[in-house]
């Protein structure tokens, strides 16, 4: 199946992986779509893979959860913890909309209303436990859900809507034919649909990455809040495919991950003063939901410049006085962090952030950093690194 890719940045690592399997293994003659956005009279639908066939249209939402699932009341608890209303009724609820869109835009041209249903497939290793009925049918692993590339596949895991008598009794030219398909296509080039961007805790992210780590390990973006766009943040999103197949744990990936919102943590817990020079986490993470493309958010306040950004717009400007301030600026968060026996180690421009309001240091990029409470990363501290220097004990 071929497979026109609009927004991968917006699709987890496991999801584009999904995505392969599906272009490799489904039908040569259907047509997919990744990583887009479907605008209509009530906002807009994010939706993870579309896919033609030849009697409908699959909305397939993708979610790389691990652990067990479960539901109630509506919702749906990943080991326990609610991670939100069921991702099918909200597909579906797309499905119904997508629907009402399409029998307007296209159901003249076609000659008839497009047929659409919501799928969830599961990319990690969840297992499903006490699903509705309702809910039951279309939730598929994706080794299950690959099975609708055969005939009694298909017919097992869609809706029995007597789609194939319609199009052999009525000789309507179907949605994958010569004749339809490119009328679908051609709505989905138009205005309606935008690529999907990479989103985090309600905070969307700049399409371009503000600093992207020597080794492809994280990328780091600028965010904006999704309903208050002054609003601020940093996304640092994390490949660890990169550290190779000996490092692909879980438990490794969640110890280099996990490090600075614990330091965090830790440090609100012991001083009072040098919170404000460290950026603060909008969303806590569990080590159970570190994935292989995980993505952290850090608040960032308006008065919050990167460092580097602003020595190239100012610093040919500052006096000696100026200068000075700054440099005992620097020395000052990092004097407390090591008086609580906590090292950085990856000094850089890119994680040192100039707060105008205060005149201070604001630190961030903890991944490498020695840390009483978790001991140190020697093991990866050098593949880790965002630069090449080396520390006084190299």
């Amino acid at each position: 199946m071929e497979v026109k890719v609009l927004g991968g940045a917006g699709l987890h690592a496991s999801e584009v992986k999904a995505v392969y399997q599906m272009e490799t293994n489904l039908r040569d003659s259907w047509f997919g779509y990744a990583g887009l956005v479907v605008a209509d009279n009530q906002g807009s639908m994010e939706i993870d893979t579309l896919i033609i066939t030849h009697d409908r249209i699959l909305l397939v939402e993708l979610k790389e959860w691990n652990g067990v699932i479960e539901q109630s009341g509506g919702q749906w608890y990943q080991n326990g913890k609610a991670r939100g209303k069921s991702p099918y009724q909200i597909k579906r609820e797309h499905a119904q909309r997508l629907k009402g869109l399409l029998k307007t835009e296209l159901e003249h041209r076609l000659g008839y209303f497009l047929h659409i249903e919501a799928h969830v497939v599961l990319c990690g290793d969840a297992m499903v436990e006490k699903l509705t009925s309702t809910e039951k049918p279309y939730v598929h692993t994706l080794e299950e859900f690959l099975k609708i590339s055969t005939e009694a596949g298909y017919n097992s895991l869609t809706q029995d809507t007597k789609l194939q008598s319609f199009f052999a009794n009525s000789g309507k030219p179907r949605p994958n034919s010569s004749t339809s398909l490119p009328i679908i296509q051609e709505f989905f080039s138009g205005p309606n649909i935008t690529p999907k961007r990479l989103r985090e805790g309600g905070y969307t992210a700049d399409e371009s990455a503000w600093f992207e780590h020597r080794k492809g390990i994280y990328s780091e973006y600028s965010a904006q809040h999704d309903e208050t766009p002054n609003i601020k943040g940093l996304m640092r999103r994390w490949d660890f495919s990169r550290l190779g197949t000996d490092n692909a744990l879980q438990t490794t990936w969640a110890e280099i991950a996990l490090r600075e919102s614990r330091i965090g943590r830790h440090v609100r817990d012991v001083s009072t003063t040098l919170p404000d020079y460290l950026l603060r986490s909008v969303k806590e993470i569990a080590a159970e939901d570190v994935t292989e493309d995980l993505t952290e958010l850090y608040e960032l306040r308006r008065s919050h410049i990167r460092l580097d950004n602003l020595i190239s717009k100012e610093a040919s400007n500052w006096t000696k006085d100026m200068r000075i301030d700054r440099v005992r600026a620097l020395l000052t968060p990092f004097a407390e962090l090591h008086s609580l026996g906590i090292g950085h180690r990856d000094i850089d421009s890119h994680n040192l952030w100039y707060a105008k309001d205060q005149k201070s240091i604001v630190v961030s990029g903890f991944s490498t950093a020695f840390f009483s409470e978790r001991g140190t990363l020697s093991d990866f501290r050098k593949l880790l690194q965002s630069t090449d220097i080396k520390l006084p004990e190299d």
